[in-house]
């Protein structure tokens, strides 16, 4: 009786080492928009403050006779806003044995090196949290104080903010419109851009909403609909990723952010509406990393801009513990000059 002994993939498949592809497959998505298209500014003190100032907008100098005494002296209002520094931490462990096992496999290429495999997911992560923060965080349990938390946003009409009451300084109110459910369109886009630039004489930079009302806002301008692929913004120039076209409304792009909370179309100024950060002593003091967001297909950069600190906690047996800290908070120093729709229909 013949003897087949050919050497075949069910024979022999398994005496093989699978080859994965060099790099990881990401099926999450961490992208962080607005915190991308912020300013990054260093605060100088252990809290975000600054003067507020408030006054009649309407012509106060009087007219008088010629000779006459002055008995007329005015003042506008300065009143001092104050925000306290927020933390936030990320934090991974990894066991010597799977470092070396991770070093000495060399595959795939992407996880080598397994300390800075997961430090670059563990500031994906952070970016993720931070990225949703800006719009809604509360400003309690340590939380940064989002733009447009319900209570005392950075961007609403009414609240205290920053330890400034609204209800007795009412120029420091951000602009709000209420589309009633109703979709975002053309109508109620310039009723926000123009009350933010009757009540601050400043304009709108940029627009940032959900991916359901961006498309609804782009299905409505029809023929008027124009897209631009370079963005000039107060952080700089910005080229957005090849197949992408940011709406042009108005000479004012339009971007879409899964962080941005449902309903909600919000208008900024780079120069107004900030990130701020505490900085750490000396570059040689800490090891530092910049906190990241997952690629998608506006904006090339991964990068935010965002530094955090990298501390090496103490060891527990062959395990290596690392945490990323950032001390931050979010400021709109002057809150009429942006503001937002809500209550968009999202469907």
């Amino acid at each position: 009786m013949a003897t087949d002994q050919t050497v075949t993939y069910a024979t022999r498949g398994a005496a093989y080492a699978t080859l994965f592809d060099a790099r990881v497959a990401s099926n999450i998505n961490r992208s962080a928009v607005l915190f991308q298209l912020l300013k990054k500014v260093p605060c100088r003190g252990k809290n975000v403050t600054w003067d507020a100032k408030t006054g009649t907008a309407a012509p106060t100098t009087a007219p008088q006779a010629e000779g006459a005494d002055v008995e007329d002296f005015l003042a506008d209002t300065k009143q001092p806003a104050s925000l306290a520094m927020a933390h936030y931490h990320d934090a991974f462990a990894v066991t010597g044995f799977m470092q070396a096992v991770a070093r000495n496999t060399g595959n795939p290429e992407e996880l080598t090196d397994a300390i800075l495999s997961e430090l670059r997911d563990s500031t994906d992560r952070l970016g993720a949290a931070m990225g949703t923060h800006i719009y809604t965080g509360t400003g309690s349990n340590n939380q940064v104080l989002g733009f447009f938390d319900a209570t005392a946003g950075g961007m609403l009409n009414s609240g205290t903010y920053a330890g400034i009451d609204r209800s007795t300084y009412t120029q420091f109110k951000g602009i709000n419109v209420d589309a009633k459910s109703q979709r975002v369109n053309s109508t109620l886009v310039r009723e926000l851009s123009r009350g933010i630039y009757t009540a601050s004489g400043k304009n709108v930079e940029f627009y940032v909403t959900t991916p359901i009302i961006f498309d609804f806002l782009a299905e409505s301008l029809k023929a008027q609909r124009r897209f631009v692929q370079d963005v000039s913004l107060g952080r700089g120039m910005i080229k957005l990723d090849g197949g992408f076209t940011a709406i042009d409304f108005d000479g004012v792009p339009v971007f879409r952010d899964v962080r941005c909370p449902a309903g909600y179309f919000g208008a900024f100024n780079s120069e107004e509406h900030l990130i701020r950060y505490m900085p750490q002593p000396t570059v040689e003091d800490f090891k530092r990393a910049e906190i990241t967001a997952t690629p998608e297909s506006q904006l090339k950069a991964t990068g935010t801009g965002a530094m955090g600190k990298i501390v090496e906690l103490s060891k527990s047996g062959d395990k290596t513990k690392i945490a990323i800290f950032v001390d931050w908070q979010v400021q709109s120093r002057t809150p009429n000059a942006g503001g937002f729709i809500l209550n968009g229909l999202e469907s």
